[in-house]
Order: structure tokens, then sequence, then C-alpha cells
């Protein structure tokens, strides 16, 4: 488990480096997406983690109100290359 989420928070991360990297924004927004989605999966993750006792709620409760900023970062960045598309 720690590395399935080890692997999805490097994803997160490179997505976001990949999409810089692309030209077009609809290939730059498919690549935020991405990165949302491997969000959503240390999400999930983690909640696995709490039920099956590896991780205390204080703890889980600090790392998905940083999960939220994450996701919430993501959505604007999408929105924005969004609205640049669509100009």
């Amino acid at each position: 488990m720690t590395s399935q989420i080890k692997r999805a928070v490097v994803s997160i991360v490179s997505n976001i480096a990949e999409s810089t990297s692309r030209m077009s924004l609809k290939e730059q927004i498919r690549f935020i997406e991405i990165s949302y989605g491997s969000a959503l999966e240390v999400y999930c993750q983690l909640i696995i983690a709490l039920d099956l006792q590896y991780i205390n709620e204080i703890d889980f409760q600090e790392m998905n109100e940083k999960i939220k900023t994450i996701t919430k970062q993501l959505n604007a960045l999408k929105n924005s290359q969004t609205k640049r598309l669509n100009q």
C-alpha cells in the first residue's frame, strides 16, 4: 500500500510537469486530469489505510486537507486552461 501511495503521489507531480511541456492546451488539460485522478487515488488509499488502522484519524485528516488543497489547485488550473482553449 505504501508503494502504491508513493507511485500515485509521484504521478501527480510528474503529470503536472509533463503538461507544461505540451504545446496543445487540450493535451495540457489531459495531463492535469490525470494528475487529478492520481490525487483521488491517494485519497482512496488513505481511506483504506485508515479503515485498516494503518494510520490514525489525525494523520488522515492532515493528509486529507493537503489532498483537498491539491485537487482545488488542479481544478483551478484545468478551468483556466479550459477557458483559454474555448476563447
